[in-house]
């Protein structure tokens, strides 16, 4: 994360066994700071749990190291109903 003043600032990783109320924590410190419009965050996450927290601006689907898909937060809500199939199968990737 880049600081006002070119400063670089240790990323905020989150884990999918962090705690409801750690993750609650965390997500309010992201917005508090978002909210400044001073600094940019990027979320890379395969859990949308941490989405009930922190409205995305932009939501990425990445595969085979591509982006294949943009959009909005609705997008996120999207790939929680009908996941990453569609997309893993388009970009060729086997797993």
């Amino acid at each position: 994360m880049l600081l006002p003043g070119g400063g670089i600032r240790r990323p905020v990783t989150h884990s999918p066994w962090l705690s409801i109320d750690a993750l609650r924590i965390v997500s309010e410190g992201i917005n508090r700071v978002r909210s400044t419009g001073r600094v940019a965050a990027l979320l890379i996450t395969h859990y949308t749990r941490i989405l009930r927290y922190i409205q995305p601006d932009y939501v990425h689907v990445f595969a085979d190291g591509k982006i294949v898909e943009s959009g909005g937060a609705e997008l996120a809500e999207q790939l929680e109903e009908e996941g990453y199939e569609s997309y893993v199968k388009g970009a060729g990737v086997h797993g």
